[in-house]
């Protein structure tokens, strides 16, 4: 249903693996119990030089959010 949506509004959905290696910066807006898992699936698509942000402002600090050399994280 929201895909939906967003296509009647003229928007598109990009796949993951396309548009993660793309992105300067990733945002992790997900429940805090989901963000390891989820971010051991996008953070290695990263790119060197771009950033994953965390609207969880403990996961960083915790070692919760997978980590990949040349990408930061905050």
């Amino acid at each position: 249903r929201g895909l939906e949506h967003l296509r009647q509004r003229g928007l598109a959905v990009t796949a993951r693996a396309e548009a993660i290696p793309a992105a300067d910066v990733v945002i992790l807006a997900v429940r805090d119990v989901a963000i390891g898992a989820i971010s051991a699936e996008v953070v290695p698509l990263m790119k060197s030089g771009s950033l994953v942000l965390s609207l969880d402002p403990a996961a960083p600090l915790d070692g919760k959010i997978a980590t990949k050399d040349g990408v930061g994280i905050v």
